[in-house]
């Protein structure tokens, strides 16, 4: 596999694991998404694509993770006072 394709894999992963992570943080992807192009192995179109999917990714992960926040709250109000009357 190139290096190139090295890369994209690379990246590819890091956007995916936003996706999963209890912390998704987009600077991180941002800099190896950053690093890559500098190097040359990816052009600016690939840039601009791989940022804006990571922080959607991150974007949607964080709204995931704080609607299951609400819901665990939500469950432990609904035990604590009795469930609603």
């Amino acid at each position: 596999m190139s290096r190139q394709a090295n890369a994209v894999a690379m990246i590819e992963r890091q956007i995916t694991q936003i996706g999963t992570s209890q912390y998704p943080d987009v600077e991180f992807c941002k800099g190896m998404i950053q690093a890559n192009y500098a190097h040359g192995l990816i052009d600016e179109q690939q840039m601009e694509e791989f940022e804006s999917r990571a922080s959607e990714a991150a974007s949607t992960r964080r709204l995931a993770l704080r609607r299951e926040s609400m819901g665990r709250r939500l469950g432990a109000l609904n035990l604590l006072h009795g469930g609603a009357q």
